[in-house]
């Protein structure tokens, strides 16, 4: 404890502890957002979202740019400057997105008659929560590498796309369910790996280059 807030090695300054619950708070304001979109408001207009490839994508981009919006204001303070502040930032807004957006599946699913399947899906959900926390942490870092989105486009673009990619995977497997009964479904399996490997690195050069 240092100052009224948290020391993080390998952190060179103190990150404030409200600045963590503002991140996480911001990230469950995304995700109330996206979810009564996605539950409450498209199902009246008789959307069905895994009708086409191109909506799981379309979902991955809104929920990860809406996230990193979410955060984007800390990249201004002068006390969280760092690539690492801004992965821990990430991470959290991720996890308070994927906390909303488990309860609305959850209640949704329930509401729909589909509570045999709800262990199932908690265990998805589980999972897909420290994906959330993976996808919005390396995209928040490299655009706190890049100090902000005007001064250089392309590597925040680049990890965008990836990121929305990996998203959109699961979403996949989300809104076009597969049996699963014989393990992890492949397109879940394969975002995961992709998600465990970029956050690997993007973490190993943080940790490198302090």
């Amino acid at each position: 404890m240092l100052g009224g807030g948290l020391w993080l090695t390998p952190l060179r300054q103190p990150i404030k502890k409200a600045d963590y619950l503002l991140a996480l708070a911001s990230g469950a304001a995304v995700g109330l957002g996206f979810s009564l979109l996605r539950y409450v408001v498209a199902p009246k207009f008789a959307v069905g979202f895994g009708a086409m490839l191109v909506l799981p994508v379309l979902a991955a981009m809104v929920a990860e740019a809406g996230k990193l919006a979410a955060i984007r204001g800390f990249l201004a303070q002068e006390h969280a400057p760092q690539e690492m502040q801004g992965l821990l930032f990430g991470i959290l807004a991720g996890l308070g997105f994927a906390a909303v957006d488990n309860i609305a599946s959850s209640l949704t699913a329930l509401h729909q008659g589909e509570g045999d399947a709800l262990v199932s899906l908690i265990g998805l959900r589980l999972l897909i929560s420290l994906a959330q926390a993976c996808w919005t942490g390396v995209l928040a870092s490299m655009l706190w590498r890049e100090k902000g989105i005007t001064s250089r486009l392309a590597p925040v673009l680049g990890m965008f796309v990836a990121v929305t990619a990996l998203h959109a995977l699961w979403d996949y497997q989300m809104f076009y369910p597969d049996d699963a009964s014989g393990g992890i479904p492949a397109v879940i399996l394969a975002s995961a790996v992709g998600t465990l490997s970029l956050f690997l690195l993007r973490l190993n050069h943080l940790l490198r280059s302090h």
